[in-house]
């Protein structure tokens, strides 16, 4: 890796040493939330009007997070376009967000960042969504498909969902209390406070979250501190440090199979799964310098370090088992932003470095004898370079392109301490690389058309690549075999404006996947499937009614196979073929909202049915309503999920012979209201 190293530092100083060229930033922080909604950040590293996107971009506001009516960060995306989301418990402690229709895999093929820092694991364990306190979040971007991988690099191939942290703006200190109870004996209460000076700005927050959840043993209680600061060195030059602790405690209830979903409550969880419990912490530090400025353009460098620590209790009738985690993750990533006219036209160049180093520590202690009875220790790192262009070839015509080279590094060591299974000591080494090209012609301001093209990859987790035999003497193995997941996407689109009312956001994609990661129920392990394609589109409408009635709509149509094969033509497991959402704000009366909302999934194959033979869980609609009342800097709020008591279930598995079928019930009818008050 050290050449490369040298590479890269050299790179930054041919570039540093263009010619002298000024750089005009655009400065968020002095942005009107109106315009705030044109500016993104997450398609190239650095901020652009929207319109100016060459791919698939969906922006949450802050508006469209409080009129969501959710408590937890998850529910946030039930609604928006092109994303299906699937909810183990209920509680959102075990979970997953899909784009592009990956079912099972969709934690590891869609990448999720806070602030620009990656907050995806290693390992299976998968993101967190809990560990993200709404209450921190100041907007969101989705960035559909797989560019990202240029910038971002390993599981961008599904989507990038970005979320961005509140920040301090006012120099008055601002101060916001929240307190909301609800079903299943919720309660969440959470204080915040921001502001700023003439040199820095600053932003606390502390929550707490509770819940004995919708089933047995689905309880989780949280508790939550962040802070984010900013000082301005000199007119150009800052340092920022962006942190959080997060602290969690969870049960696991487990699923109910055939007879237990019909004889049992669909609240209840078996006897033997009564007692899984997990104890987690997960804290992370950035520090950064922002904005160290040359006479070609702008270095930008983030240091980050990660730990994430997790005991988690199996009792079961063979062995009780407990396992402790560690993750230890490392990251620098700095990227240096230039602009320079071509031909008379501006061109915007970004070439960057990014570099992880993740320790993971997983630890098998044997309850009956008190005694370890595995060690792993799983290492991976990665080094990336990429560099990304934007160049306008005229006024209204855009060309984005940009390329990748990742190398990666995998170390295994493994010990059985009970001598029942072989050990493992070996390494893996691997180089991949992303590259994109775009195009975006901008009709007008309300009117832009789209394409682009893109190769991605996905690198194994780190526990993928281990398994038992499923024949005796049942050893622990190492599948090198286990290949890195390539794909070849397109998407084109069109963004229009009607008028001033009417709104309509439409995307075609198709993706080619070779070697896609997926568990095989019949081995037991993770394998390539030698070929997928995933294809589909998405469709949003927005219409304004009157200046306080809105509605919008959208519909999502995924088609996503298996080609070739034993499986060939197959449906991949838990996509569904449409999804749509609608929901009209209805502002009849002054400071009082209601906000009817209808969600829909259609049926789906359960987890594990590669072969389509168990027959697909039932599609579902659900409905929930929101009715706030806001006056100065007081808000009471009234929520109602699921209205109709509509019985479903998320997420389901069965078995390689479709003989048996597990279910994961999903809530019923829950209630919760609350208070903001802001001063």
């Amino acid at each position: 890796m050290k050449p490369v190293i040298v590479k890269i530092i050299l790179v930054l100083a041919l570039v540093v040493n263009i010619a002298d060229i000024g750089t005009a930033e655009e400065n968020t922080q002095d942005q009107t939330p109106e315009q705030l909604q044109k500016i993104i950040i997450t398609p190239n590293r650095f901020s652009q009007k929207f319109q100016n996107s060459t791919g698939e971009i969906s922006i949450i506001t802050k508006e469209d997070i409080e009129n969501s009516g959710a408590e937890i960060l998850l529910d946030v995306f039930r609604t928006i376009k092109g994303v299906v989301v699937r909810d183990y418990y209920g509680n959102g402690a075990r979970s997953s967000i899909d784009i592009r229709g990956f079912g099972e895999a969709s934690n590891s093929n869609t990448l999720v960042l806070v602030d620009g820092r990656r907050v995806n694991t290693p390992d299976l364990s998968g993101v967190d969504w809990m560990q993200i306190p709404l209450d921190r979040v100041e907007r969101i971007e989705i960035l559909h498909g797989g560019t990202g991988s240029v910038l971002y690099g390993d599981n961008a191939v599904g989507g990038v969902v970005n979320i961005i942290t509140k920040s301090g703006k006012t120099q008055k200190p601002k101060f916001s209390v929240y307190n909301s109870a609800g079903s299943y004996n919720m309660n969440k209460q959470s204080i915040s406070c921001d502001g700023a000076t003439e040199n820095l700005s600053y932003s606390f927050t502390s929550s707490h979250f509770d819940t004995n959840g919708y089933r047995q043993n689905s309880e989780y209680r949280s508790s939550d501190f962040g802070a984010k600061l900013k000082y301005n060195l000199n007119s150009s030059l800052s340092l920022k440090l962006n942190s959080n602790y997060h602290e969690a405690d969870l049960g696991l209830p487990g699923p109910l199979n055939k007879e237990e979903f019909a004889t049992l409550s669909r609240r209840d969880s078996k006897a033997s799964e009564r007692d899984n419990n997990v104890g987690e912490k997960d804290y992370y530090t950035t520090v950064g310098l922002e904005g160290i400025t040359f006479n070609s353009g702008i270095l930008n460098v983030d240091f980050s370090f990660r730990r994430r620590t997790s005991v988690s209790y199996w009792p079961n009738w063979w062995t009780p088992t407990i396992s402790d985690t560690l993750i230890d993750t490392f990251s620098l990533t700095p990227n240096y932003t230039c602009t320079l006219d071509i031909f008379g036209k501006p061109n915007k160049l970004i070439v960057g470095m990014d570099f992880y180093k993740t320790d993971t520590k997983l630890n098998d202690y044997d309850t009956q004898t008190d005694t370890k009875s595995k060690d792993n220790d799983i290492d991976k790192n990665s080094l990336g370079v990429y560099a990304s262009d934007s160049f306008n070839m005229t006024d209204k015509l855009s060309l984005e392109v940009g390329f990748r080279q990742e190398y990666i590094e995998y170390g295994f060591n493994y010990v059985d301490l009970t001598g029942t299974y072989s050990n493992i000591c070996t390494e893996e080494k691997r180089k991949e690389e992303a590259y994109k090209a775009g195009l975006v012609y901008v009709l007008n301001p309300d009117t832009q058309l789209f394409c682009n093209a893109s190769k991605n990859f996905r690198s194994p987790l780190t526990d993928e690549f281990l398994y038992y035999m499923s024949v005796a003497p049942w050893d622990r193995q190492l599948n090198t075999g286990l290949s890195t997941q390539t794909a070849f996407g397109f998407d084109a689109g069109l963004r229009h404006a009607f008028n001033q009312y009417l709104r309509m956001d439409f995307t075609m994609f198709n993706m080619d996947i070779d070697n896609e990661i997926y568990y095989d129920p019949v081995t037991f392990k993770n394998d390539n499937y030698e070929k997928t394609r995933h294809q589909g589109l998405n469709l949003q409408v927005d219409f304004l009614l009157t200046k306080r009635i809105s509605v919008f709509a959208n519909w999502m149509y995924t088609r996503a196979r298996f080609r070739n094969g034993t499986y060939n033509n197959n449906t991949i497991p838990m996509v569904p073929l449409n999804k749509a959402s609608a929901g009209i704000n209805l502002g009849f009366w002054e400071n009082i909202n209601v906000i009817p909302v209808i969600n829909f999934v259609g049926r789906r194959y359960m987890i594990s049915d590669q072969a389509n033979a168990a027959g697909k869980l039932d599609s579902y609609i659900t409905a929930d309503l929101r009715i706030s009342y806001k006056k100065q800097n007081f808000e009471f709020f009234f929520n109602i999920n699921n209205m109709f008591d509509r019985k479903y279930c998320e997420y389901a598995v069965t078995n390689s012979t479709a003989t048996a079928v597990n279910y994961y019930p999903s809530p019923g009818r829950n209630f919760a209201l609350g208070v903001k008050l802001e001063f």
